[in-house]
């Protein structure tokens, strides 16, 4: 999966990072506000999946064919960025569009608003 000499001292961190990563929310979600809801997969298909809701201070864009959010963890140190294409057969067309420098554009113009 990874090509030879593409990992040195400081990839190994990002890779050991991506395999385990565990932190706490910077504002936890409440475990009362999780129930089913319905998660749609590349092929198709629709299942059921837990799912956390609740509303919360967060940089939000919207954008005309996804929308996108910035959950911090504690310490405001690492923070996840979820991208949500607005309709469920249009995840390849985002994939498409996500660059190093679109993505820099996108956090650039995140506000601050109650989302989630």
């Amino acid at each position: 999966m990874i090509p030879s000499g593409a990992l040195d001292f400081k990839t190994r961190l990002v890779l050991t990072n991506a395999i385990y990563f565990k932190a706490a929310w910077a504002s936890p979600f409440d475990p009362a506000r999780t129930y089913p809801n319905s998660f749609h997969l590349l092929d198709g298909k629709t299942i059921q999946t837990p799912m956390m809701h609740d509303i919360q201070d967060a940089r939000y864009g919207d954008h005309a064919s996804f929308s996108m959010v910035e959950l911090r963890y504690e310490n405001n140190e690492q923070s996840m960025i979820i991208l949500l294409p607005k309709k469920k057969d249009r995840l390849r067309e985002l994939e498409k569009l996500l660059t190093a420098v679109k993505l820099t554009e996108w956090l650039n113009n995140l506000a601050l608003t109650k989302s989630i």
